[in-house]
Order: C-alpha cells, then sequence, then structure tokens
C-alpha cells in the first residue's frame, strides 16, 4: 500500500471533517443573526455569499485530494508481471538434434532403458550398386563388400537387408538413433522400396543404426522393369550404441 495514498487520504478526510464544521457553524451563524435582527441585512447575505464560496472550494480540494491518495492506494499493488516474449521464446527453443550437427561424436539418450548413441561416421554420400553388398559397420561404410557375407544392398528395385523401416512414412520429426531403434522393434521389415528425399532408419549386422536419406535413384533403361535400379545415393550418418 502506497504511504503517499494515506497521507494523502487522511488529508482529504481531515479536510472535509473540517470544511464540514466551519459550513455548519456558518449555517449557525447566519440563523443566530436573522433571529436576531429579523431578517438578513445587506452586509449579512454579502457574508453568507463568500463563506458559501470558500466552503464550495474548500470541498472541492477535500474531495481532489481525498481522490488522490484513493488512487494512489489502489494503484500501489502494481500490476503483474507478463513474461516478454521473447523469454517465453528462449525457454521453449529446442536444441538440434545430434544428427544435425557436425563435429566430434555426441551421445544422444534412448527412449528405452539408459542407452546412448554416439556419431560413428557421417554424415556423408554414399553410392549404392544394385546386388553389392554394402558394410555399414565398417569406417568408412565399405560399399563394395561381397566378401562379408549379407549386408545392405539394392535388388529389384529396392533396399534389402534385415531391419530396415521407412522413417517418411512411419516416424514423426527429425530422425535420431534412439527413436529409429524403436520404431524398427516394431515396425523393421527386410525390403523397401527408396524413394528420393525419403529418410530410412537401418539396423546392422552389429546392431548400429544408420539413417540414410535417398537423394538421387539411378535407372539403367536397358534392364528389366522390375530389376532397373541400378545405383542409389544417399546421405547416411551411422550411430553406434554406447551402452
Amino acid at each position: 500500500m502506497s504511504l503517499a495514498g494515506l497521507i494523502l487520504t487522511a488529508l482529504g478526510t481531515l479536510a472535509a471533517i473540517v470544511q464540514t464544521y466551519y459550513a455548519r457553524v456558518q449555517v449557525l451563524r447566519d440563523r443566530a443573526t436573522q433571529e436576531m435582527y429579523g431578517h438578513r441585512t445587506r452586509h449579512g447575505r454579502g457574508l453568507h455569499r463568500q463563506w458559501l464560496g470558500i466552503n464550495i472550494i474548500g470541498t472541492c480540494l477535500a474531495l481532489c485530494v481525498l481522490s488522490v491518495g484513493i488512487f494512489l492506494i489502489v494503484n500501489s499493488t502494481g500490476s503483474p508481471t507478463v513474461p516478454h516474449p521473447n523469454q517465453t521464446q528462449a525457454q521453449s527453443t529446442v536444441r538440434a538434434t545430434p544428427s544435425q550437427e557436425n563435429g566430434q561424436p555426441i551421445s544422444t539418450p534412448s527412449t528405452v532403458g539408459t542407452s546412448t548413441w554416439s556419431r560413428q561416421w557421417g554424415p556423408r554420400d554414399l553410392l549404392f550398386s544394385n546386388g553389392v553388398y554394402s558394410d555399414l559397420d565398417s569406417v568408412p561404410p565399405n560399399v563394395n563388400a561381397d566378401n562379408i557375407g549379407i549386408g545392405f544392398t539394392v535388388y529389384s528395385n529396392q533396399f534389402q537387408f534385415n531391419e530396415m523401416v521407412s522413417w517418411t512414412r512411419n516416424g514423426t520429426g527429425t530422425a535420431t538413433p534412439a527413436a529409429c531403434d524403436n520404431l524398427l522393434a516394431t515396425q523393421g521389415v527386410q525390403s523397401l522400396k527408396p524413394v528420393v528425399k525419403n529418410t530410412y532408419c537401418v539396423k546392422t549386422n552389429q546392431g548400429n543404426i544408420a539413417i540414410i536419406v535417398v537423394k538421387r535413384i539411378d535407372v539403367d533403361p536397358n534392364a528389366s522393369p522390375i530389376d532397373n535400379m541400378s545405383d542409389v545415393l544417399v546421405r547416411a550418418t551411422i550411430w553406434t550404441n554406447n551402452s
């Protein structure tokens, strides 16, 4: 509560009381004079008008002081602080996911258990060729690794491997290794038809996660329509599980 408002309110109230008292005294004085002379003299009427004017001015001043005091008291509590839009925006800003950052390996918490993932390689371009196995666990990935046995490959116009899933069709937001791992556990398949600009999650032979984005698909016009994808260029990032 404002101290100045209290003081002004008190002064206004006191002034109003004093003004009322003097007005009452003047009324009694006029009545006594009229009773004494039987009528109001010209001098008495002049004094009455003078006192009436003074009473009106005094009353107005008292009401003004009282109003100012009440206004200060009411507004002394202030208004609630409204957060600046920039503060709200700064608090709601989400840090970029590790798949969007370059530099040293970065760990990101998994949504299952306490697993964490570190970037092993990428993001860089890889060219997958039709019918050729690729080793996504080697650093860098070996796209001509027929000697490893079953590996990631392009065959019959499809990606072929043990566990894959289309993030573009089944995921939301930006693909992360933890989110891909969760999605693979419930919706993983062994073959997918690649589509340009689509994102895919792949679980490697060693349990790593490859996040690949298709950039270009080359087609052999002389090949059979059911197997005419000669090469697929992708942007790949390989993540390894630290748990």
